[in-house]
């Protein structure tokens, strides 16, 4: 919380930092939903407050910062959320493990409980 009574979300990181671009196309969610929860005194022992900024402090002391349109930024984030909240309402939406492969991690925890290697499909194999 800021002397002004505003807020900045931090988050600290070992490896690479998400971009500006990241964030506001929806890729790296992390920081606009935090925004998100304290904007709504979500985060106890805090009231509604403001956002200022979103930072990435990584490691070797690169930081983004994000605070251009914060409120747009974090509208878009809420109706995002909406719009998936209600697309698995239904009971015919696939709960994909990677939606867009093209934006996949390198590393994911979770990509053997999805048997992604048991079912991709490489190369010529039939």
């Amino acid at each position: 919380i800021l002397n002004n009574g505003k807020c900045n979300i931090i988050d600290y990181k070992t490896g690479r930092a998400k971009s500006e671009t990241e964030v506001r196309g929806g890729y790296a969610p992390q920081l606009p939903i935090e925004g998100l929860i304290a904007r709504n005194g979500g985060f106890e022992g805090i009231s509604k407050t403001e956002i200022e900024k979103l930072i990435y402090w990584q490691l070797n002391n690169k930081e983004t910062i994000i605070e251009k349109n914060m409120i747009e930024l974090l509208d878009k984030t809420y109706a995002q959320i909406q719009r998936i909240a209600n697309l698995f309402e239904f009971e015919t939406t696939p709960y994909l493990s990677c939606p867009n492969p093209c934006k996949a991690p390198k590393y994911s925890d979770y990509d053997h409980l999805a048997r992604i290697r048991e079912w991709s499909v490489v190369g010529d194999e039939e």
